[in-house]
């Protein structure tokens, strides 16, 4: 069965490592700044953006990938090497909302709608409520922190 709980990462800040800082970009390193930055990401590069660029290493989950963040456009961009996924950065979760929903159902089988969403070690959920659920393998039972995922045909 497949669940989601919320669940905080910030025990393991060695999963998230800062690759390059342009805080601002200028004419000087922009052009810089367009060569660090994956080559998908590089169009949305302008001056005065800030914008950091991090590897997720993600070894217990096993996830590896780059997070490249617009902390002044509160959007970012996550790539796994399987595509790249943006959507708006909120900086006080530290997660990635992606443009995505998904249905998830709570203990009471009331359904409800949240936005797809990637924490800054990588792990995917869904963000409801103001706060981030990661989805997991569950064969136990659910506590009130925890929300079942009604699976319509999305990955």
């Amino acid at each position: 069965m497949d669940c989601s709980r919320f669940v905080d990462y910030a025990d393991r800040p060695g999963c998230l490592i800062e690759l390059h800082d342009f805080h601002p970009v200028t004419s000087d390193n922009l052009r810089y700044a367009k060569s660090v930055i994956p080559s998908g990401h590089f169009w949305q590069v302008e001056r005065g953006d800030h914008i950091v660029a991090y590897i997720i290493d993600n070894r217990v989950e096993g996830i590896q990938g780059t997070l490249t963040v617009w902390h002044n456009k509160e959007v970012a961009c996550l790539d796994q090497g399987e595509g790249q996924i943006w959507g708006d950065w909120l900086e006080a979760q530290k997660l990635l909302v992606s443009y995505e929903f998904q249905e998830v159902q709570d203990l009471h089988r009331v359904a409800r709608i949240g936005r797809i969403a990637y924490n800054s070690h990588g792990v995917r959920g869904t963000y409801e409520g103001g706060k981030f659920y990661t989805l997991f393998r569950c064969d136990a039972s659910l506590n009130h922190h925890e929300m079942r995922e009604i699976r319509h045909g999305m990955s």
